[in-house]
């Protein structure tokens, strides 16, 4: 429970910032971009989720 609540809240902080999530696991946040996603009236002025695997950027 604890490792999904703070997986919301650097949701959250990258959501209200505009900037991209890097993460070792992205599709834990899939759920979040889906919410946004389905339902942009509850999520005013927020842009999509955007997702950036830890491994694509070492990659570069």
């Amino acid at each position: 429970m604890n490792r999904w609540r703070f997986d919301a809240m650097i949701a959250c902080t990258a959501l209200v910032s505009g900037l991209p999530l890097v993460h070792n696991n992205p599709a834990d946040f899939e759920a979040v971009r889906t919410a946004i996603e389905l339902s942009p009236h509850l999520f005013p002025g927020m842009a999509s989720l955007s997702l950036i695997r830890v491994a694509r950027v070492l990659e570069s």
